[in-house]
């Protein structure tokens, strides 16, 4: 799913460039291309965890190396939708939103990795969705990109 919502953003962030009505800057491009990682990223990514891990529960939890039947597959999965209703809510709400579900998903993602990392130390889960690109792309690269890219536009705009 990771590569999915990765290749979606790229795919529509493209589109959405090459036939933009507004001047291809620099920053414009930069702008489009945050929106997506919020609205597909963050957004529908935030769906997608949200029904597995609330409607595939078992099949996610063995997927993840944890034990099956546990009540906090459903906490995590409203977590999850909650997290990619704030994604796709930045499609029409800019600014200071921005940057707040930046760090939502930056704390979100940085504590579940904190979480994974610690699952491998203790229990050797290496599992293919505990230690693998959910870790190191969903988890830790895609927050620590999207945090960076908003602080820019952020900085950006203050010096326009």
């Amino acid at each position: 799913m990771v590569f999915l919502t990765w290749g979606i953003l790229i795919v529509l962030a493209g589109v959405n460039i090459l036939f933009s009505r507004q001047p291809k800057t620099g920053r414009n491009r930069l702008e489009i291309i945050t929106l997506y990682l919020l609205a597909v990223n963050v957004g529908i990514g935030g769906l997608l965890g949200f029904y597995g891990h609330v409607f595939m529960a078992d099949e996610v939890a063995r997927s993840i190396g944890w034990a099956t039947g546990s009540g906090f597959q459903f906490e995590i999965g409203i977590a999850n939708l909650a997290i990619g209703i704030l994604g796709l809510l930045c499609i029409w709400l800019r600014g200071n939103f921005w940057l707040a579900a930046a760090i939502n998903s930056l704390v979100f993602g940085l504590g579940a990795a904190f979480g994974h990392l610690r699952d491998i130390a203790i229990h050797q889960n290496l599992a293919v969705n505990n230690a693998g690109p959910i870790l190191w792309v969903a988890d830790i690269f895609n927050p620590l990109l999207l945090i960076t890219l908003v602080l820019i536009l952020r900085r950006l705009d203050k010096t326009s």
